[in-house]
C-alpha cells in the first residue's frame, strides 16, 4: 500500500499507534472522514478519488495475468512465508503464544497443515512462476512499474529483506536472482530513504 501510494505521488501520514481497522486488521485508511480497510479496497478507494490508473498501460489480458499473481502473492505465497518464518523456523522460547496463533491461522487459512518440507515445495513454486515471467523485464510487464509490482514488491520484500538466513531469503537470493534485483529495482526506485545501510546476510557484495 505504501509503495502504491508512492508511486502514485499521494500524500499520506503513517499511523504509528497500531490502531486495527473495523476488520480487525491492518491496513486501513482514513480518507475525508471515511476508513477504508483491506489493501485491494484501498487501492480501489484510492484510484476513484484521484483518478488514479496505474495499470491504464496493460491489456486486458496483462490485467488478468497481474490479478491472478496478486491474489497468489497475497493469499498463497504469504502463508509460506509466514509459516516458515514464524512457525517452522521460529525458535524463540519466549512467544510460545505467539507461535501458537500464528499456527492456528495457517491451520485455519490451508498452508499451515503442510509439513516444512512441503511448505517449502509451495514456496519454491510460486517464486518459481514469478521469476519465470518476470525473464529478464525490468518490471512484471516491462519497463514500466504498476499496481501489480507495488503487491508482488510487498511480498517479496519479506522474502529478500526480513527472512535472515531462512529458506525463503535463500531461495531469492541464490535461485531466484532476477526476483532479488527486481526488489532491489523497486527499493532505489521508490524506497531510496529506507534502510541504506541494511544488507541482507546473502546479499552479494559488489
Amino acid at each position: 500500500l505504501e509503495t502504491y501510494l508512492r508511486m502514485a505521488n499521494i500524500p499520506y501520514i503513517n499511523d504509528e499507534t497500531m490502531k486495527k481497522s473495523s476488520k480487525k486488521k491492518t491496513p486501513w485508511i482514513e480518507l475525508n472522514g471515511k476508513c477504508v480497510a483491506d489493501s485491494s479496497f484501498i487501492l480501489e478507494y484510492l484510484n476513484t478519488n484521484y483518478c488514479v490508473d496505474l495499470n491504464m498501460s496493460l491489456s486486458v489480458e496483462q490485467q488478468a495475468i497481474g490479478r491472478g499473481f496478486c491474489k497468489m502473492v497475497d493469499e498463497h505465497l504469504y502463508w509460506t512465508m509466514v509459516m516458515s518464518r514464524w512457525y517452522h523456523d521460529f525458535h524463540q522460547r519466549l512467544y510460545p503464544l505467539f507461535k501458537r496463533a500464528v499456527y492456528n491461522q495457517g491451520w485455519a487459512q490451508g498452508v499451515g497443515r503442510h509439513t516444512r518440507e512441503e511448505n517449502n515445495h509451495l514456496m519454491y513454486g510460486d517464486l518459481k512462476a514469478l521469476s519465470d515471467y518476470l525473464g529478464k523485464k525490468r518490471y512484471l510487464f516491462g519497463n514500466q512499474p504498476c499496481e501489480v509490482d507495488c503487491v508482488v514488491f510487498g511480498q517479496l520484500s519479506q522474502f529478500c529483506w526480513h527472512m535472515p538466513n531462512l529458506h525463503g531469503e535463500q531461495l531469492l537470493h541464490e535461485t531466484f536472482p532476477n526476483l532479488r534485483d527486481y526488489c532491489f529495482r523497486m527499493k532505489k526506485a521508490f524506497w531510496p530513504d529506507l534502510g541504506l545501510g541494511a544488507k541482507s546476510k546473502c546479499q552479494k557484495q559488489t
